[in-house]
C-alpha cells in the first residue's frame, strides 16, 4: 500500500502536464441535400486547462479537405461565427450512396483522415391508431409506429413523432384559432437490426387531446401526425450508441465502462452520415 502511494506521487512529479495538449476532436455529419457542410475541429481539455466547462478550444489553423469521386477535393474554410470549417454544397453536393473522404492537416500533428458513405433514405415506415379512450375533458389516442426493415444488411434507425392539433377558443368577444404541435414521442432510443433479419420494428405512442379547458371554451381537433425516420450509417450509429449508453450509465456505480469509438485516424470524434425522411399522415388515414 505504501509502495503504491509513493509510486503514484513520483509519477505525477515526473510528468509536466503543461506539455500534454488535449487530443483533437472532430465532429461532422453529412446527409443528402444539406445546404452546407460543417466540420468542427477543436481540442479537448488537457490536465492543465483552466477553462470553464462548456467552452471549446477551436483549432483555427487546420487545412480541411473533403473529396468524392464526382466533385474531387474541396477545401473548407474556417468560419469564426460558429468555429467550424464550412463549405456550401453547391461546391460539394451530398448525395446518398456516395463515398466522402475527409483529411485535416494541423501543424505539428499527424494527418487526420476518415471516410464515410452517405446512406439512402429509408421510406418503409408508418403509423396506425390502435385504440382511444374518452375522459371528462380529454380524449386519448394510442398508436403503433412501425419500420419494415430490409433483410440482408444491418440498418440503424431513430424515430421522432409529433401531432398537429387545431385549437379554437371562443370567448364573448373573440375567436382564436391556432395550430399546436405536440410531441407524441421524442427521439427514440437507437434501433439496430444487428441480426439483419428484416423484421418489423414497433414503437408505441399516444397523444392526449383536450375537449375543453376552462375558463375559455376551447375545442381541440387533431389534424395529422408527422413522423421523422433517421437512417444512420454504421459508424455513426456505433458512435451515437456509445454516447447513449454513457448517458444511461451516469450515476450507476455498477455500470460497465463505455468506450466511445471513432472512425478517424489521429483524432477522436466522428465523420458520420445519415438520411432523414419525414411523412405526414392525416387524421383520417389513422381511423
Amino acid at each position: 500500500s505504501f509502495f503504491h502511494l509513493s509510486s503514484c506521487t513520483k509519477f505525477e512529479e515526473e510528468i509536466n502536464v503543461d506539455d500534454l495538449p488535449g487530443p483533437v476532436v472532430v465532429n461532422s455529419f453529412l446527409y443528402p441535400s444539406m445546404q452546407s457542410v460543417k466540420v468542427y475541429v477543436h481540442r479537448a481539455y488537457s490536465l492543465n486547462d483552466q477553462i470553464p466547462r462548456g467552452l471549446i478550444i477551436p483549432v483555427i489553423d487546420a487545412v480541411v479537405h473533403i473529396s468524392n469521386s464526382q466533385s474531387g477535393e474541396v477545401r473548407l474554410m474556417y468560419n469564426e461565427n460558429d468555429s467550424t470549417y464550412t463549405i456550401d454544397t453547391n461546391h460539394l453536393p451530398i448525395i446518398a450512396g456516395e463515398l466522402y473522404s475527409l483529411s485535416i492537416a494541423i501543424p505539428d500533428h499527424p494527418l487526420i483522415e476518415s471516410a464515410v458513405i452517405v446512406p439512402f433514405p429509408f421510406e418503409n415506415f408508418g403509423i396506425i391508431k390502435t385504440d382511444s379512450s374518452i375522459g371528462e375533458y380529454f380524449r386519448e389516442y394510442f398508436f403503433n409506429t412501425f419500420i419494415n426493415d430490409s433483410a440482408g444488411i444491418q440498418n440503424n434507425y431513430q424515430l421522432f413523432g409529433t401531432v398537429a392539433i387545431e385549437e379554437v377558443c371562443i370567448t364573448d368577444s373573440t375567436t382564436e384559432q391556432n395550430i399546436i404541435n405536440n410531441t407524441i414521442f421524442d427521439y427514440s432510443s437507437l434501433i439496430s437490426d444487428q441480426n439483419r433479419d428484416g423484421q418489423t420494428f414497433h414503437k408505441n405512442a399516444y397523444c392526449s387531446v383536450y375537449d375543453q379547458v376552462y375558463p375559455f371554451h376551447c375545442k381541440y381537433t387533431p389534424l395529422s401526425i408527422n413522423l421523422k425516420l433517421i437512417h444512420l450509417e454504421g459508424f455513426t450509429y456505433n458512435y451515437l450508441k456509445a454516447l447513449e449508453d454513457f448517458d444511461i450509465s451516469l450515476g450507476d456505480p455498477f455500470a460497465q465502462y463505455v468506450i466511445v469509438p471513432t472512425n478517424l485516424t489521429n483524432a477522436q470524434g466522428i465523420f458520420g452520415a445519415y438520411a432523414a425522411v419525414e411523412k405526414t399522415f392525416s387524421w383520417g388515414e389513422l381511423k
